[in-house]
C-alpha cells in the first residue's frame, strides 16, 4: 500500500514537472479554436438581430449569454497568448541555462559599485525559471477561473430573469386586477430583492477574498447564501482553483487581478478609442449606406431594411426589396387583425399525431390563403419617392443575397429627371394613444443617370 502511494506521488510530481508540454499544446489548440469561435459568436449577434424576435426578458437572457461567451473567448484568447509567450520565454531560458548555468558578474570587469548593484538586482537563471514557471502555470489556471466566474455570473442573472418572466407571465395571464394579484406581485418583488442582495454579498465576498467569512456571526448568516448561490452558479467547478490561488499568492495581487477583469467585463462594452471627432456617430440621414445597394454591399453583408440594385440608375424601372423583420410581428398582427397565419411564432414541428398514428414530414406550413399574408406585409409598409406616396404591386421574395425574406416591387421611374432622388420607406407603429402612426424605416438615395 505504501509502495502504491509512493508510486502515485512520484507520478504526480513527474506530471507536474512535465505539465508545460500539455500547457503549450492546450494553449495553442485553444487559441486556434477561440479565433474560430469569436467569428461565429459575432455572427450570432447578427443572426439574432436579423431572424429572431423574443420577449424582452428572453431576448436579454440570450444576448447576455452570447455576450458572455464572446467576452470569455476574448479573455481566454488574450490570456492564452500571454501564457504561450511566457512559457516560450521559459523554454528559451532553459536552453540558455544548459550552456550558461551561472552569471559571473565579477568577470565582466565593471566597477566595484556597479558590480555590487548588479549582484543585488540581477536574479539567477534558476530563480528566473522558477518565477516564469509559476507565472505561466498560474495564468493558465487563472484564465479558466475567470471564464467560469463569467459563466456563474450569467447563471445568477439567468435565474432572476427566468423567475421574473415566469411570474409576470403567470400573473398577467391568469389573474385579474385585485388583491391577490397585488400580493403576488409584491412577494415576487421581495424575492427578487432578496436574491439581488444575496448576489451582492457573494460578489463582495469573492472579490474581497473572503470578507464575509472572517467574522464568526456574519459567517454563520452568510453560509446559506454561499451554499445556495454556489450550487446555482456551479461555483464548485472552480472553488479549488480560487482557494489555491489566494492561498499561494499575495491577496492584494489577486484582488487587483480580479478587479481588473471585473472592470474589463463591465466597462469595455461601453468604451471605444476613436479619433474621428468630426465624423458623427448619429446622422444616418446624411450618411450613404452601402448595405442598401446590391452592387456595393460586402459579400458577407446582410440586407437589414431594404435594397435596390445600385445608387446609379439608367433603366426606367427599379426593383425595390423591403426586408421583413421578425421584430415587427406584433405590430403586423395588430395592423392586420382579420387574418391569422397558421405558422406559429417560434418552433414549428412536422410531427403530427392523429387516430391513424404518427405522421412525420417537414416543418413547412401550407397557408390556405397566402395572398392575405402578402396583403398584411404590403399594408404595413409605405413607400414614397421624393415625398410622393406610391401605390405599387408587391410580391413575396427571397433575396439571393443571403435568402433574406420580404417583399419586392418594380417602381416606374421613367418620368424622373436626371439627378438625385430618394425612396422613403415607413412602417406602422402604435403610439401611446394606441393609434397607428408611420415610423421611418429607411431612406435610400439614388441618382438617375440617363
Amino acid at each position: 500500500m505504501d509502495s502504491n502511494k509512493y508510486r502515485e506521488s512520484d507520478w504526480l510530481e513527474y506530471l507536474q514537472r512535465e505539465s508545460w508540454h500539455l500547457e503549450l499544446l492546450v494553449s495553442g489548440f485553444s487559441i486556434f479554436l477561440l479565433m474560430q469561435a469569436y467569428s461565429g459568436l459575432s455572427n450570432a449577434f447578427t443572426y439574432l438581430n436579423l431572424h429572431v424576435s423574443l420577449e424582452n426578458n428572453m431576448n436579454g437572457i440570450v444576448r447576455t449569454f452570447v455576450g458572455i461567451l464572446l467576452l470569455g473567448s476574448v479573455v481566454l484568447m488574450c490570456n492564452l497568448i500571454l501564457h504561450v509567450f511566457i512559457r516560450g520565454f521559459w523554454v528559451g531560458t532553459v536552453g540558455l541555462r544548459s550552456v550558461q548555468e551561472k552569471i559571473n558578474i565579477d568577470e565582466l570587469g565593471y566597477s566595484k559599485f556597479f558590480t555590487e548593484k548588479l549582484k543585488e538586482r540581477v536574479a539567477s537563471l534558476d530563480k528566473i525559471l522558477e518565477r516564469l514557471d509559476t507565472l505561466a502555470s498560474v495564468i493558465f489556471s487563472f484564465t479558466f477561473l475567470v471564464v467560469f466566474m463569467f459563466l456563474s455570473l450569467f447563471l445568477y442573472f439567468l435565474v432572476v430573469s427566468l423567475f421574473s418572466y415566469l411570474v409576470n407571465t403567470f400573473i398577467h395571464e391568469n389573474l385579474a386586477d385585485g388583491t391577490l394579484k397585488t400580493i403576488l406581485e409584491n412577494i415576487a418583488v421581495i424575492i427578487v430583492i432578496v436574491w439581488l442582495v444575496m448576489g451582492i454579498a457573494y460578489v463582495i465576498d469573492t472579490l474581497s477574498l473572503g470578507f464575509m467569512k472572517k467574522f464568526q456571526k456574519v459567517s454563520k448568516i452568510y453560509f446559506p447564501v454561499y451554499k445556495i448561490i454556489g450550487v446555482i452558479t456551479l461555483a464548485g467547478m472552480y472553488r479549488s482553483i480560487y482557494y489555491s490561488l489566494i492561498n499561494r499568492f499575495s491577496k492584494n495581487k489577486i484582488r487587483i487581478a480580479l478587479g481588473f477583469y471585473t472592470l474589463l467585463f463591465v466597462l469595455l462594452p461601453f468604451m471605444k478609442y476613436d479619433q474621428y471627432i468630426y465624423y458623427p456617430d448619429n446622422g444616418t440621414s446624411i450618411k450613404l449606406n452601402d448595405l442598401v445597394y446590391d452592387d456595393t454591399r460586402a459579400v458577407d453583408g446582410n440586407i437589414w431594411h431594404a435594397s435596390i440594385p445600385s445608387k446609379f440608375v439608367k433603366e426606367s424601372f427599379i426593383p425595390l426589396f423591403i426586408r421583413y423583420r421578425t421584430q415587427h410581428n406584433t405590430m403586423i398582427e395588430k395592423s392586420c387583425p382579420d387574418w391569422k397565419p397558421l405558422k406559429k411564432d417560434g418552433f414549428n414541428s412536422g410531427i403530427q399525431l392523429n387516430s391513424s398514428g404518427v405522421k412525420m414530414g417537414n416543418a413547412s406550413i401550407s397557408e390556405s390563403n397566402p395572398e392575405e399574408a402578402l396583403k398584411c406585409l404590403t399594408n404595413f409598409y409605405t413607400v414614397s419617392i421624393d415625398s410622393i406616396k406610391l401605390d405599387a404591386e408587391y410580391y413575396l421574395y427571397r433575396h439571393p443575397n443571403n435568402e433574406e425574406r420580404g417583399i419586392i416591387t418594380m417602381i416606374d421611374i421613367g418620368s424622373l429627371l436626371r439627378g438625385k432622388h430618394e425612396i422613403d420607406i415607413k412602417y406602422k407603429k402604435l403610439n401611446e394613444e394606441k393609434i397607428f402612426v408611420e415610423i421611418d424605416y429607411v431612406t435610400i438615395p439614388f441618382w438617375v443617370d440617363r
